[in-house]
């Protein structure tokens, strides 16, 4: 099990954090539009964005959730644990869903109809499943914890064992053959989340459902990488081979989501053979294009840095607000006649800046900080840091 720190993996949250706002920048630019707020400019460059980010940023997020949650489970009580997880994960996401999940919803409806009167209508006609815009993968999250919690033991013993028997067989490394049986259940898993929307419907209970299922394998495979160094070796340290095949993947992704979202082929519906094959590619890309990214940034051999500490210590209530003042940026810049490309620049710096504002305010108050970081900023950290040391309280 990896136990020193690995700051390779504070630059990976730090990134997944960054990427996030070019992320639903571009989503209001790529083709065939659809999102939350359109800005009625399609761009190629954007969809590449979209495509190549959503192959594996939420996956890798999960898988490194996973990895954590495990870790610090096997230090601490459950109970101790669960209640810290309860105030730093559930707290911080009812608070967002009850404060900024009325302006998702009444910024989305307003772009579709400037009515005011009708945009509170659906803010009211929301409530309150509605209003968890973008803070589902905080109570997803709390979900796979509270299982993690419940199975600890039984999931732990297994595991164990598993690797160890694995050990025993001569033939092929075990972190190899993980690896292999992970690759299989996500193909074969591909299948549970369709199944599960087909029985359930399209409803706010079933669509978390869906969500639920749809990354608990990479919840899990965190899960089993901090059992064992020699997965945890191929997830977050992949050679050269690894890093290419993770590549791969995400360019079979970007090309399966640019040939659906052109219509699969001359307007015509995508077939289910299609769908089958887009959602086993979107879980490789999501298993090695996330390996891929982990293994990139440990190459990179990052040292401990005060804008890397800064940016994780800010992760959660940067990524709360960020989401709101995208969708406000991208509806007003409708009025704005620029490419694009420029437009999505300014976008996301003016965002950047925005998210950073609200971050100071928020960790020098005891209550906001309570309310949307479920506690004090850990680690402690200082803007002015950034400017005056490479340093970082991450060294001590």
């Amino acid at each position: 099990m990896i136990v020193d720190r690995n700051y390779a993996l504070d630059y990976a949250r730090a990134i997944m954090l960054c990427v996030g706002i070019p992320y639903h920048v571009a989503c209001a630019y790529y083709i065939g539009g659809g999102w939350v707020v359109d800005s009625g400019q399609p761009s190629l460059l954007a969809t590449l964005i979209t495509s190549s980010m959503h192959a594996f940023r939420m996956h890798g997020f999960f898988i490194l959730s996973g990895f954590l949650a495990s870790m610090v489970l096997a230090r601490r009580g459950v109970t101790i644990w669960i209640m810290d997880r309860a105030r730093r994960l559930l707290m911080p996401a009812i608070l967002a869903t009850l404060v900024l999940g009325p302006i998702c919803i009444y910024t989305q409806a307003y772009a579709h109809i400037p009515d005011a009167g009708r945009s509170m209508q659906r803010v009211s006609g929301a409530f309150f499943i509605g209003w968890d815009f973008h803070t589902w993968f905080l109570y997803t999250l709390f979900g796979y914890c509270l299982m993690l919690a419940a199975i600890r033991h039984v999931a732990f013993r297994a595991i164990d064992q598993g690797l160890a028997r694995l050990a025993e067989w001569r033939a092929w490394p075990p972190g190899w053959v993980a690896m292999l049986a992970i690759m299989v259940f996500l193909t074969v898993w591909t299948m549970a989340p369709p199944a599960w929307q087909d029985l359930a419907g399209r409803n706010a209970f079933a669509d978390y459902i869906y969500e639920w299922l749809l990354y608990l394998p990479l919840f899990l495979t965190g899960v089993l990488a901090q059992r064992s160094k020699a997965i945890a070796k191929l997830v977050f340290q992949p050679s050269m081979a690894g890093i290419r095949v993770g590549v791969a993947c995400i360019a079979a992704y970007v090309a399966c989501d640019l040939f659906q979202k052109s219509g699969c082929a001359a307007g015509g519906r995508c077939t289910a053979p299609f769908l089958f094959v887009e959602d086993a590619v979107r879980a490789m890309s999501g298993l090695f294009g996330a390996c891929a990214f982990f293994g990139v940034i440990h190459r990179l051999s990052p040292k401990p840095h005060a804008a890397v500490s800064y940016l994780v210590s800010g992760s959660l209530v940067m990524y709360l607000f960020h989401l709101p003042a995208v969708m406000i940026a991208v509806y007003l810049f409708r009025f704005v006649d620029l490419p694009p490309i420029v437009e999505m620049a300014i976008i996301n710096v003016i965002v950047m800046a925005f998210v950073v504002l609200v971050f100071e305010v928020v960790r020098r108050n005891r209550w906001l900080c309570l309310v949307f970081n479920g506690g004090q900023v850990r680690p402690e950290v200082n803007l002015r840091w950034i400017w005056r040391s490479n340093g970082s309280p991450l060294q001590a």
